[in-house]
């Protein structure tokens, strides 16, 4: 329209007509329909159908039944949590042949509660209610199919959709700790938040991670301005100084309720509290698995292999000086030696180099079994690195048979 005004100068009455006139005597001009849908998950999707005028015409100018349900999405907006709601489509038939309906499936929480009437007459309607419980989700979706005989739409959905105030939440529901160090005491927050309460009163906290810390604040407007919140508090947690090295998974449960008797309602939230705990000695190296593996491979007799590691010394103390090794199979050779020597005080870095000599007998041991590397140091916090070892050196002749795969 504003096209045919600014290109034509002509007024916008005058542009209306010719507008018309023109989508009239081309029945072929593509347009889009749009399809509604509710995923499992609880999102509306739209989606755009391509067509033309002149199907469209055939279509409204067809006989027998034909179904029309003026507003199919209805929306309630904020509701409180767990709370049930209905609503009431009206169904026509704009046809001129009586028009079936049938119930169909609805997704969760989403109930029909029956169709005023199944046979509807030309230019006669039919109710149904549709009824939901919001739950504790921040948005909700929900759909109920109606089947039906009109050949142009078989299937009708009726969507409901909103959003529920959160009656006691918690953002994020995640505190990660993705790198601490031994003895180091971090800590992270997360916001606890009411849109429904003026205040909260934190009536019940527990960790299942022993020595696990924690204080409560108030957070500022910012914050609880981007939450929509009527009350928002900070709840930061701290990790014991003495966590062993390691990944580590705990939750901390807390309770709320509204102060000064504005709700009898008690409502509770789960954080994780997650991260890893570093080894204050740890092994890098793309020949070395998570779980401190090295792998050496299949290796026929006579060839030898030597891999190469980094070991990463997070101390004070960065010297590290091995006393002992020990080895499965006796035939490997281990040695330690200075990343750099000039920033080794610095960064504390160590080359651990791993050896299979050429002239090392047959070594195979049983399934699920591994060999080891043992080394002892003189250190006040790192007394000694365990690594498993998964090798196999086999008889020339076995290898060349193709029983095994070399080590590169």
């Amino acid at each position: 329209m504003n096209w045919l005004v600014k290109q034509c100068r002509l007024p916008a009455r005058v542009a209306f007509v010719v507008a018309v006139l023109l989508l009239t005597s081309c029945s072929d001009v593509d347009v889009y329909t749009v399809e509604t849908q509710v995923t499992a998950g609880g999102k509306v999707i739209h989606t755009p159908k391509l067509t033309t005028l002149s199907r469209l015409r055939e279509r409204e100018a067809a006989p027998g039944p034909r179904v029309r349900v003026d507003n199919p999405t209805h929306d309630f907006g904020r509701m409180d949590p767990l709370t049930e709601r209905s609503h009431t489509f009206v169904i026509r038939n704009i046809g001129d042949a009586p028009l079936r309906l049938e119930q169909g499936p609805t997704t969760c929480k989403c109930t029909l509660s029956g169709l005023s009437n199944r046979h509807v007459l030309p230019g006669a309607a039919a109710h149904v209610v549709v009824k939901w419980n919001s739950g504790r989700d921040l948005t909700y979706a929900h759909s109920a199919k109606i089947h039906t005989n009109d050949p142009a739409n078989p299937v009708v959905d009726l969507v409901i959709k909103g959003t529920v105030v959160a009656l006691f939440r918690c953002q994020p529901e995640e505190i990660v700790f993705s790198r601490v160090a031994l003895g180091e005491t971090p800590s992270a927050s997360t916001v606890f938040y009411s849109q429904v309460w003026d205040e909260i009163d934190f009536s019940d906290i527990r960790g299942s991670l022993q020595g696990l810390t924690w204080r409560i604040e108030e957070a500022d407007a910012a914050e609880k301005s981007s939450l929509d919140a009527r009350a928002a508090y900070r709840l930061s947690v701290t990790l014991p100084g003495d966590l062993p090295s390691g990944y580590f998974n705990a939750a901390l449960h807390v309770q709320g309720r509204a102060k000064n008797g504005q709700d009898d309602r008690t409502a509770s939230c789960e954080v994780t509290v997650a991260g890893k705990v570093l080894s204050r000695l740890a092994v890098y190296g793309p020949d070395i698995d998570a779980d401190g593996t090295v792998h050496l491979g299949r290796v026929p007799q006579g060839q030898g292999v030597r891999k190469r590691l980094l070991l990463k010394l997070r101390d004070e103390q960065k010297e590290l000086v091995a006393q002992r090794f020990e080895c499965l199979p006796p035939s490997l050779k281990v040695h330690i030696e200075p990343y750099k020597v000039d920033a080794n005080a610095e960064l504390g870095l160590y080359y651990l180099h791993v050896e299979l000599p050429n002239d090392a007998p047959t070594f195979r041991l049983p399934p699920n079994q591994n060999g080891y590397i043992r080394i002892e140091f003189d250190h006040p916090r790192v007394g000694k690195l365990e690594l498993s070892v998964d090798l196999i050196v086999m008889p020339r002749e076995d290898f060349a048979a193709g029983g095994g795969v070399g080590a590169g």
